[in-house]
């Protein structure tokens, strides 16, 4: 529910090219996909965004080389790029609202959830403006939301109530990195409002963005979907568990 195929740095690999072994990428992916798809994976979410380097046609290509369904996510991380601090919260709205109406770039591949974070400082004003832009694109599309935690800060209850704030159904939201914390108060209040919470997540990342995300091997989950070569996302009803999440379970009980 919670993967990157691969991160970058935005910038960095356009400007020296040298550093990006697509080739080398693709067959390292290949042969990881190729083992999720053997543990009886059918489907991931991948929740790069714009600030991770989401490199929409790698993930293309990644998916036709793979008998795993992919399906992609529009949003900002918690490192947003200077556009964010000068554009309005409908603004990035509509950019986000675009992507999953019209799809990423030419690609014509649609978006079919959104991610938004806060970390460790909090809810800032950029930061603030992006919770509340996925909130109106959430209220307009329909997909859910997926966010990233800092649980130290019960980030995830800021999160809550400024969706909550814009009108949007908790039911449709899951609060990532919640596999951080024992704190079952924190835990519990996050449920009792609506929200599936998610732990942290099996890293399928090639390049893990900044260490927040340290390569490990993939554990064994179960997902159900058809076999499909391509990216095309599908409608947020094709991801195993959104029944459960609208009636506010942790994502630890759908993935038993």
């Amino acid at each position: 529910m919670h993967e990157h195929i691969v991160t970058r740095s935005p910038g960095v690999h356009e400007n020296w090219p040298h550093l990006f072994d697509r080739p080398g990428i693709l067959v390292s992916a290949e042969r990881k996909m190729a083992d999720l798809y053997a543990r009886g994976i059918r489907t991931i979410v991948d929740l790069t965004t714009v600030d991770l380097g989401r490199d929409i046609e790698l993930i293309v290509d990644v998916a036709r080389r793979s008998r795993v369904q992919v399906i992609v996510a529009t949003g900002v991380w918690w490192m947003p790029q200077r556009y964010f601090s000068g554009h309005g919260v409908d603004e990035v709205a509509d950019l986000f609202v675009r992507d999953i109406t019209q799809g990423i770039g030419g690609t014509g591949v649609k978006a079919a959830i959104i991610k938004c974070a806060t970390d460790t400082q909090g809810v800032t004003p950029v930061i603030e403006n992006i919770l509340r832009a996925s909130a109106r694109a959430q209220k307009v599309t329909g997909v859910p939301i997926s966010t990233h935690t800092w649980v130290a800060g019960r980030t995830g209850e800021a999160q809550q109530a400024i969706f909550a704030q814009e009108g949007v159904d908790l039911r449709r939201v899951i609060i990532g990195h919640s596999g951080d914390s024992d704190d079952l108060g924190y835990l519990r209040g996050l449920m009792e409002r609506g929200s599936t919470i998610a732990p942290h997540p099996p890293a399928l990342a090639l390049q893990p963005h900044l260490g927040r995300h340290p390569a490990c091997p993939p554990r064994r989950r179960r997902h159900r979907g058809s076999d499909r070569s391509n990216a095309r996302a599908q409608s947020p009803g094709h991801l195993r568990g959104l029944r459960a999440l609208a009636a506010g379970r942790a994502w630890g009980q759908l993935a038993r």
